[in-house]
């Protein structure tokens, strides 16, 4: 039998651990993850400039080094569960079928740092595009505009594409995917709210360059100032909600798997006891 203190040793490096437990194709995914992330990370440094203050700093190269970080973490306790499943008998290491879905959902969650590619490997566009431009908006609004809560909005995006992968319903058989439902309004706020800010912001940059440009150089500070302070402090209250909604709803969720698993199984003890009766 396989030791699961050895299992957490190999599991330090990334992909060795589930391939000691016997998902050998599961580690080579793991493996070639990590490469990902660091050569992303690599390319990244030094491509974008610090935003100053608080967030002095907080590039893409550190936004993905926090990703990569977490995803570390990650490697190490999916490599504990499996192997718990793989000796409780949960997980059938021989059953080829389960092994691809598993294996596509986590090659889509790596895929995932680009928020939407993920969902566009799994077949769901729609979900995929949408998420692909919230990205592109959060990432112009902190380019652009210079708001630095913007930044922890994409790191908070990607975490939400990696768990909405990771409860999806995959199926190897294109004829058997769930008609896809279309996400524009519940997406369409975060649109809206976006392209206000940057409306806004445009016509306040206008402003203080022609305040500035007549010499009103304090008041053009006290301007800028209060913007970026309102709306990050604007931002980060939508962005704990969210998270909270999420949060409740993830909990929601798995209850109410859990209490069908329990039906399920409670179901399946008195047929059985019924059967050994006749």
């Amino acid at each position: 039998m396989k030791s699961k203190q050895k299992a957490f040793l190999s599991s330090l490096i990334p992909g060795l651990g589930h391939i000691y437990i016997g998902l050998k194709s599961r580690g080579a995914i793991f493996i070639l993850g990590f490469i990902f992330l660091i050569s992303v990370s690599h390319i990244s440094y030094g491509y974008d400039g610090s935003l100053g203050g608080f967030f002095h700093g907080f590039t893409m190269y550190r936004i993905v080094n926090i990703l990569t970080g977490l995803a570390y973490f990650a490697s190490i306790l999916d490599c504990l569960i499996c192997y718990d499943k793989i000796f409780a008998g949960k997980i059938d290491i021989n059953d080829e079928k389960r092994e691809k879905i598993e294996n596509r959902r986590l090659i889509s969650m790596f895929l995932s740092i680009l928020p939407g590619c993920g969902h566009f490997l799994l077949g769901k566009s729609i979900k995929g595009k949408n998420y692909l431009m919230i990205f592109i908006l959060l990432y112009l609004l902190s380019s652009i505009a210079g708001m630095e809560m913007f930044r922890i909005g994409i790191i908070i995006l990607i975490i939400l594409c990696i768990l909405d992968i990771y409860n999806e319903k995959i199926s190897l058989d294109v004829n058997k995917q769930e008609k896809e439902e279309d996400y524009s309004d519940k997406f369409r706020y975060i649109f809206i709210g976006a392209g206000a800010v940057l409306v806004i912001y445009t016509i306040i940059y206008g402003i203080t360059n022609f305040l500035s440009y007549i010499g009103y150089t304090d008041i053009v500070t006290n301007i800028n100032y209060g913007f970026n302070l309102s709306m990050n402090l604007l931002i980060g209250l939508i962005l704990g909600f969210v998270l909270i909604r999420e949060g409740y709803r993830f909990a929601e969720k798995r209850e109410k798997e859990l209490d069908a698993t329990i039906q399920k199984e409670h179901q399946e003890e008195i047929d059985r006891e019924s059967e050994e009766n006749l």
